[in-house]
Order: C-alpha cells, then structure tokens, then sequence
C-alpha cells in the first residue's frame, strides 16, 4: 500500500466566518466552530466576537 501524501489539491469545504478573513477551510484542517459559523482559526472566532486578551487588573473597561 502507498503511503505517500497525494499531490491532488484538498478539498474546500467552507469559508472562515470572518469577513476579513475568508480563507479556505479544506478537508482534514483543524477548524472552530461557533453556533453555526465555522472558523479556520480560533484566532479568527476570538476576532469575529469581540474577545481580547488582557492583563488581568489592567484592563480599563468602558
């Protein structure tokens, strides 16, 4: 049996959620997902709802 990677491009399966991001999300890539939306990084899902990272006790809230 050949075990050799196959030279055939992969399959896209979606689009990231993101507007900004849009990339291709293809067979067998690691995605995230939130309700419905499907995220090709969760860099992207933290992005398209709002979330930031802080420093706990530096954070100004507005």
């Amino acid at each position: 049996m050949n075990k050799s990677p196959s030279l055939a491009p992969a399959e896209i399966m979606d689009f990231c959620a993101r507007q900004e991001c849009g990339a291709e999300i293809v067979d067998g890539q690691i995605a995230v997902r939130h309700g419905k939306d499907l995220y090709c990084s969760m860099s992207c899902m933290a992005k398209s709802i709002g979330a930031a990272t802080i420093t706990a006790g530096e954070e100004v809230f507005k």
